[in-house]
């Protein structure tokens, strides 16, 4: 198999992958000796009948599909393999040339992402601009009464300080992790539109807006948390936060949903709670900060 990598942007890749024909070939006899195995054909005990009549049994479209799912797993893995990537999503897969009839290569296009360069501004320096002053005792305000000093709910909200954060911050969102995002939003959107008895569409009518005026939002507010989620993995490396068994041990006991509280004591599910937890652990000391 042979690969070529492009660049898009900082982090997004495109990568043309070329399977020989040979390879096709063989994966394509790998399923059809896998189907003449359940297929029944007249004169010849099962298993056992000739290809070229397995084959006219066969849906062809279905094991034209297997092969390209297949080999498109096996050439993506092998070119991340080969090129020393690093992606951190699934990649789209674009079929350029596909005709097994034709002896031809098979000929793709995986677009992926690697994580996204995050390089922090002065950020402790924008987020004491947040830090409330205490007016000096003393002052007289317009009515003529001593100015008192700010509420406990004056101080800046975590809002305020991730957009200081922000604000410092050079980062570009790869255009795939931004349309990953838009689906799993408008797949939410749908499952909740039905277990309200509505359709998407009767939703939008309701809200005044069109399904390109939804994506537009959506695109928006996926791009915002993305890099969101990208500063605070970053920050949390850089002040060295870190999350004891313990403390998510903790996490696990105080869910009060008993099957979820089981799911999440499983080994390979802790790094959920390890995730949020250290999130909110950077956040707070954000907000320390800002104080």
């Amino acid at each position: 198999m042979k690969s070529e990598v492009k660049k898009v942007g900082k982090s997004q890749l495109e990568i043309k992958i070329t399977v020989p024909h040979s390879r096709v070939g063989e994966e394509l006899e790998k399923i059809l000796d896998a189907a003449s195995k359940d297929i029944e054909i007249e004169g010849f005990r099962k298993g056992y009948a000739p290809k070229n009549l397995v084959r006219e049994k066969i849906d062809t479209p279905k094991a034209y599909g297997e092969v390209v799912n297949r080999l498109a797993a096996e050439g993506y893995n092998a070119a991340v393999k080969e090129h020393l990537l690093k992606p951190v999503v699934n990649p789209q897969i674009e079929i350029i040339q596909f005709e097994p009839e034709a002896n031809k290569d098979f000929v793709f296009k995986a677009t992926t992402a690697e994580r996204p360069e995050v390089k922090l501004g002065d950020y402790k320096k924008e987020l004491a601009k947040l830090k409330v002053q205490k007016p000096a005792e003393g002052i007289i305000g317009p009515d003529g009464k001593p100015i008192k000093p700010p509420s406990e709910t004056s101080g800046p909200t975590i809002a305020d300080v991730l957009q200081a954060v922000l604000k410092t911050t050079e980062i570009e969102i790869p255009e795939i992790l931004t349309e990953n995002e838009v689906t799993r939003m408008l797949s939410r959107l749908v499952d909740q539109t039905a277990r309200l008895g509505l359709t998407v569409e009767q939703y939008l009518q309701s809200q005044n807006k069109s399904a390109e005026q939804l994506r537009t939002e959506y695109a928006q507010q996926a791009e915002e948390t993305l890099k969101a989620e990208l500063v605070l993995d970053e920050l949390a490396q850089v002040e060295k936060i870190e999350v004891t068994e313990k403390e998510i041990n903790d996490a696990v006991k105080a869910n009060p949903d008993p099957k979820a509280r089981e799911q999440f004591e499983k080994e390979e599910n802790k790094w959920y709670i390890r995730s949020i937890l250290k999130r909110n652990k950077t956040i707070q000391k954000l907000v320390e900060l800002a104080k």
